[in-house]
C-alpha cells in the first residue's frame, strides 16, 4: 500500500518482489531499505529473508527497523498499518520489540536447532531458519 498519495495506487509487495529479482539477477545486491518489524512476525521474516538470501546466492542487504509508532506529527504509517490491522504502538514499545526480534532473527540465522524464546511472539518453541543466509555480510550489532 502507498504511504503518500493515492491509497489505490499500484505497489508491489517488497519481500515477494525481491524473491523475483533474486531469481532473475546473479550480480544486483538486493534488500529493502527498512523492513518494519510490525509487519511480520520475527520467524516468519527471519525465513524470509534466509529464503530470499539463497535464491540470492548471498545478496541480500538485510535492513530492519522499529517499524510504525504513536507520534504527535503527521504519520504516513498509520494508513498502511490501519489498513493490514496491525497497531501503532509508542516509540518505547517499537523499538523494545525489535530488539526481541533481532534476537530471534540472529539466532535462528545462527542455530541450527529450533530453540526456546521466553516471550516470543510465535511461541516460545522457535525453528531454526535452515537453510541459513550467507550471514558473513550481514553486519552485526
Amino acid at each position: 500500500m502507498p504511504l503518500r498519495g493515492d491509497v489505490n495506487g499500484a505497489a508491489l509487495e517488497a519481500w515477494t518482489l525481491l524473491a523475483a529479482l533474486a531469481a532473475q539477477t546473479s550480480r544486483l545486491r538486493l534488500g529493502v531499505m527498512v523492513t518494519s518489524n510490525r509487519l511480520r512476525s520475527p520467524t516468519l521474516l527471519a525465513k524470509m529473508a534466509a529464503t530470499v538470501d539463497t535464491i540470492a546466492g548471498g545478496r541480500l542487504d538485510f535492513g530492519i527497523g522499529a517499524g510504525g509508532s504513536r507520534i504527535g506529527a503527521e504519520n504516513p504509517a498509520v494508513r498502511e498499518f490501519e489498513a493490514y490491522g496491525v497497531p501503532l504502538v509508542s516509540p518505547g514499545v517499537a523499538v523494545r520489540d525489535l530488539a526481541e526480534s533481532l534476537a530471534i532473527i540472529r539466532r535462528m540465522w545462527t542455530e541450527d536447532e529450533p530453540f526456546d524464546f521466553e516471550g516470543s511472539p510465535s511461541g516460545s518453541r522457535v525453528p531454526s531458519a535452515s537453510p541459513s543466509p550467507n550471514i558473513s555480510h550481514i553486519r552485526r550489532s
